[in-house]
């Protein structure tokens, strides 16, 4: 099976956000769940939030250095399978929180992320 692309949601705010679910999402989907915040280092916990979910890409993606100046941005990437309730709430990460969840179908299970440690 090719692997497609179904949908996508996003939710954005001040305070802790939580992105819907796609429409057209089924079991066994992978979602990518794409999250930016506030980039200073005490807020680094708060990008681990999304519980069962896998963070890609190593301990944390950075858009800019976070040395504890609070106008930067982190950006984290994390995926999950859907099982019909996954975890989707993303803590206030500072200033402003923002994220966007796409789901991906046909994606093989065993091996989703080709290269990616």
């Amino acid at each position: 099976m090719a692997i497609s692309y179904v949908n996508a949601s996003a939710a954005s705010g001040t305070g802790s956000v939580t992105p819907s679910i796609p429409t057209g999402t089924t079991t066994g989907d992978l979602l990518i769940m794409h999250i930016e915040g506030e980039g200073e280092d005490t807020n680094a916990d708060v990008m681990a939030t999304p519980g069962d979910w896998t963070l890609l890409g190593g301990t944390y993606s950075v858009a800019n250095s976070t040395n504890g100046i609070a106008y930067q941005t982190r950006c984290t990437i994390w995926a999950a399978w859907y099982d019909d309730t996954p975890n989707r709430t993303v803590a206030d990460a500072g200033d402003h929180t923002a994220a966007v969840l796409s789901v991906w179908r046909g994606v093989d299970s065993t091996t989703p992320f080709d290269g990616v440690t």
